[in-house]
């Protein structure tokens, strides 16, 4: 008895606990015990003091209610901010998740419309975050959309019709368009959109960017040691002085301008007219930035616009997004929802996931996932390198931590010759870092040579989702833990699967391997004006020329492409090089009508020093497709049972290959 009595005793002891325990995880901060008004600045205000609540609280729930608030940097926690592929400055937040763990904010469909230089959602160094049922938005993009409304070929002239929400001055001959927080921006990185289809008018790289540009001289500048070393990250900006615009803005009325001494062939009338400005400068923050964080999830969330990226995660372990949904506003005349990608993953582990979700109507890629290369700047002894960021919007990346194994790598070699681990890694400032290792460095490191961070690389996995209407590509897989693309939607300016790594301009590091890309739907591609094809595995020294033929060197590995269904209007839909163990088996390609083809001789398949390649049972419903193939890949070529494909370009007689599935 007395037994029974002690076990009672400590049986309701451990339910009390657990009792308490569960109260405390779901202590809910909610935003009805605020003063909270739709339409005031003051919601900034009240989101800061909900997310300081929570956590004097412990709290591992915050909930607003649905509303339409506006939400303004002046009453926005400020923070110096380094965000990697975008513009490091102070930027302002109403929402810093920074050291929480197990937190859920649920906006019950709340719209959030920002101003200014606003980083809406910041999530560093958490855990297990989960932000869910928001929409996002912004009142004055920082993008300006104009409409072409008169052309002149002779005088090399076009008449724009601005808009009334789209402040602009005109300021020694240049246009100039005016946002929030003192920005403005000039007609730089414009491109043309359809205004009918509201994606990227066909063939606009013919007619876009609007170059007319002049180059300086810069004067004396050998007479300092600083510009003649590679590691200066001030190149950058000093880039930018070598050219000046010739371009001549006069305003004919109000909202009526006119474009002059442009120099290539101009767009059309009734065509929209879009520009971000200057490089360097544009891409000022995204939507949500997940920064050196684990297990976060983005749930029922839509980005109408914002000015970057829309999902931006650095760094960080394990992110799932479902049902995000990234456009303009349905009813909206915008043609443009984010200023850079739909959403970007750099030097990320675990698994990356997206389901469901809807990417359109950015100004790049819908999905970008790779890791960054560092350039070797000095040995410094035995377990120490002085290395430098690569691109100026790579400052302050958060490149490696301890225990990471990292490579050496010599860009012609383009694989690790030496492999190590991180024992510490100091950030001397945002542009030169030492990195310490546990193993012994190689006697002599050529400032040639690159470093990779082998561990950042991340599994990626995206189902049912659509990825459409987009300047730039679909998604980019930079990364060798695999990769599963399934039962997709897929039509984009440029390539719509693109396998590839970058040793010079973005120094984006990483190779594909164990891609599956299977049930997915791809529409009209590469009608931007690219000779470039749909799914492309692509290795060059330099971006897209100097194919690798290097028979040694391969970095896209078993890639499986197989029923998915191709209706395109031009004819490359699959191209690799220096690649090994690609099937592409039991497909459909067939002829889109909606353009006239760009390339309409171009192979409708074509690989350059590639082995172990198969075609088989596909259906190619095309007057005739070719595939070309060179003397390496044909080698371990293996074709059977194709419909309607013939080989040419090489020492094999042209012939059908096959007439039956």
């Amino acid at each position: 008895m007395k037994y029974q009595s002690i076990l009672f005793a400590v049986l309701l002891i451990f339910i009390l606990k657990a009792e308490s325990f569960t109260q405390k995880t779901v202590l809910e901060i909610n935003s009805k015990d605020y003063a909270l008004a739709e339409n005031k600045a003051s919601a900034s205000t009240i989101f800061l003091q909900m997310i300081k609540d929570a956590r004097a609280k412990g709290a591992t729930k915050i909930t607003i209610e649905k509303g339409v608030y506006h939400l303004y940097p002046s009453k926005a926690k400020g923070m110096m901010c380094a965000i990697t592929n975008h513009d490091n400055g102070i930027r302002y937040t109403t929402f810093p998740i920074l050291n929480f763990e197990n937190l859920e904010i649920d906006a019950n469909g709340a719209e959030f419309i920002f101003h200014g230089h606003m980083l809406p959602f910041v999530i560093q160094n958490s855990k297990n975050i989960n932000i869910k049922n928001v929409k996002v938005d912004w009142e004055l993009p920082y993008v300006s959309e104009m409409e072409i409304i008169n052309v002149n070929q002779d005088e090399k002239y076009i008449d724009v019709k601005i808009g009334e929400n789209t402040p602009y001055t005109i300021k020694d001959n240049a246009l100039r368009f005016i946002k929030e927080n003192g920005y403005s921006h000039n007609l730089d990185e414009a491109i043309i959109w359809d205004k009918k289809h509201h994606r990227i008018a066909y063939n606009a790289s013919k007619v876009t960017p609007l170059h007319s540009k002049k180059k300086n001289r810069l004067q004396y500048m050998d007479t300092f040691e600083h510009f003649k070393t590679p590691f200066n990250r001030m190149d950058y900006q000093v880039k930018l002085l070598q050219k000046s615009d010739r371009i001549i803005a006069e305003e004919l009325k109000e909202g009526i301008v006119r474009i002059k001494n442009l120099k290539r062939k101009l767009p059309s009338v009734g065509q929209i007219l879009v520009a971000k400005g200057e490089m360097g400068s544009n891409r000022i923050a995204p939507a949500f930035w997940i920064n050196q964080s684990e297990s976060t999830r983005i749930d029922n969330v839509t980005i109408h616009s914002c000015i970057g990226m829309g999902v931006l995660g650095e760094a960080s372990k394990d992110i799932t997004m479902n049902n995000v949904n990234i456009h303009t506003r349905k009813g909206s005349q915008r043609m443009v929802s984010t200023l850079a990608d739909a959403t970007h993953f750099a030097g990320c582990k675990g698994q990356i996931v997206l389901e469901n979700c809807k990417f359109q109507h950015m100004l790049d890629d819908a999905t970008n996932i790779h890791g960054v290369y560092m350039k070797v700047v000095d040995r410094i002894n035995t377990y120490q390198l002085g290395v430098s960021i690569g691109h100026p919007q790579q400052l302050g990346f958060h490149f490696a931590e301890e225990g990471d194994e990292v490579g050496l790598v010599e860009p012609s070699a383009f694989h690790p010759y030496f492999k190590g681990h991180i024992l510490e890694m100091e950030k001397v400032n945002e542009g030169y870092y030492v990195l310490t290792f546990k193993e012994e460095l190689p006697a002599s490191i050529s400032d040639k040579i690159m470093v990779e961070n082998l561990s950042a690389q991340p599994t990626f996995i995206a189902r049912n989702c659509t990825l459409t209407d987009n300047r730039a590509r679909g998604f980019l897989l930079s990364t060798s833990k695999g990769a599963i693309v399934e039962n997709c939607t897929f039509s984009n300016m440029m390539t719509s699967i693109l396998m590839v790594n970058k040793f010079d301009f973005w120094y984006e590091s990483g190779f594909a391997e164990n891609v599956k890309i299977e049930n997915n739907t791809f529409l009209d591609a590469c009608y931007g004006g690219g000779k470039v094809p749909v799914i492309w595995c692509l290795t060059s020294k330099k971006r897209r020329v100097d194919l690798i033929t290097d028979p040694k060197i391969r970095t896209t590995k078993n890639v499986s492409i197989i029923n998915n269904h191709f209706k395109t209007f031009d004819a490359w839909i699959l191209g690799a090089n220096a690649s090994s163990d690609i099937n592409f088996s039991h497909n459909i390609v067939e002829k889109s009508e909606e353009y006239i083809p760009l390339y309409p001789n171009h192979p409708t398949l074509k690989f350059i020093n590639t082995e172990n390649i198969n075609i088989e049972h596909n259906d190619f419903r095309l007057e005739k497709a070719t595939i070309s193939v060179d003397g390496i890949t044909e080698k371990t070529l293996s074709l059977k049972e194709n419909r309607n494909l013939f080989v040419t370009n090489t020492d094999m007689e042209e012939k059908e290959i096959q007439t039956k599935l």
